[in-house]
């Protein structure tokens, strides 16, 4: 699947190895879906995946990732509205 780049390879992707069928499909699971579509959402918010992956680490430990990312989508926003100020001169 060309979403193994856009996750950053197989082996680091933050939806994990899914299982695969006798003829090699990869067959994704509704939660692998939930989780790819919280992806490309932060993704638009302007995290990195390495945010995202320790996000979703958070959330994979049970533990609530609302501090951290308290501290990354300010910074992000930001940078976002900084740039656009600058852009506008």
């Amino acid at each position: 699947m060309a979403g193994d780049t856009a996750l950053g390879g197989p082996q680091h992707a933050p939806i994990g190895s899914p299982e695969r069928t006798p003829s090699g499909y990869r067959v994704y699971t509704d939660a692998d879906a939930e989780r790819l579509r919280f992806i490309k959402s932060a993704q638009r918010l302007g995290l990195s995946l390495d945010d995202i992956r320790e996000i979703l680490a958070f959330r994979d430990r049970g533990e609530l990732p609302c501090g951290h990312v308290r501290h990354l989508v300010p910074v992000r926003e930001l940078i976002v509205w900084t740039v656009g100020q600058e852009r506008a001169k």
